[in-house]
């Protein structure tokens, strides 16, 4: 998997959208919040935040995320860690949030976690649904 990266290039201007936050994860992983870039943190942090983008509205375990993000190559510590890059996560995203709290786009489900949001949060939402858009015009003829 190539590492999700930060593009720091000062002409590059916040994805129009009302909301707050707004996530990318078509070319560079990079995420905004308030107009302001913010970084995804460590490399595997950034890992686990791209793999739960990708699959947003469907949950992932944990086991599958430890086994992406690290291999063969696991810690003992993994689910640990994994567990601690959510929290920080949710309060990157969403820094109101109260400690321990789920917040609204990264949940527990079962034994792994779900990212929700909507397409003027995330752009992959945005491409699926314009590319259903245009798939259902393209089948009216």
């Amino acid at each position: 998997m190539a590492v999700p990266t930060l593009v720091d290039d000062p002409g590059d201007e916040l994805p129009a959208s009302s909301s707050a936050l707004r996530l990318q994860i078509l070319g560079p992983l990079r995420i905004w919040r308030d107009g302001v870039e913010l970084d995804a943190g460590p490399r595997q942090q950034a890992y686990l935040l791209a793999l739960l983008l990708a699959r947003a509205g469907r949950p992932t375990s944990t086991d599958e995320l430890v086994s992406l993000i690290w291999g063969e190559n696991a810690p003992a510590s993994a689910l640990n860690v994994v567990h601690k890059y959510v929290g920080t996560l949710r309060r990157l995203l969403e820094p109101a949030l109260p400690p321990r709290g789920s917040g609204s786009h990264l949940l527990r489900r079962g034994n792994g976690y779900l990212f929700t949001a909507d397409p003027d949060t995330l752009d992959l939402l945005d491409f699926r649904h314009h590319a259903a858009a245009a798939q259902a015009a393209l089948a009216e003829g």
